[in-house]
């Protein structure tokens, strides 16, 4: 028996908790962003370097758990392989041309 209701229902909770818990981590880092680095190092260096990465950490958080809960969605509905390809083509067509791009044309290059 199928329940196309329960099912979009199940999917609106998973992404609003989701993207809830998200919003949430990346508030703790924004508002942690010069004691956080401390739990894993006492340089001042480090701390400082981290701290200005902080905002990148929080909004990475909530796209990637996004994208996760939504590739788990799908990968239970039984699509592996068009998450496959999705998953291929978002890192070589969309992902490596705009790091090149940041790296080399705009000299962005490695953050230290």
């Amino acid at each position: 028996m199928s329940h196309p209701r329960a099912a979009k229902y199940s999917f609106l909770v998973t992404i609003s908790q989701t993207l809830l818990l998200g919003i949430i981590f990346m508030t703790i880092i924004f508002l942690s962003k010069q004691y956080f680095p401390m739990i894993f190092t006492k340089s001042e260096d480090m701390i400082h370097a981290a701290s200005e990465l902080a905002y990148l950490l929080g909004i990475t958080m909530v796209l990637t758990s996004v994208s996760q809960t939504i590739s788990g969605l799908v990968i239970g509905c039984g699509w592996q392989v068009m998450v496959g390809y999705i998953n291929l083509a978002c890192f070589y067509i969309v992902g490596l041309p705009i790091g090149l791009f940041l790296g080399f044309n705009q000299h962005l290059g490695v953050k230290v």
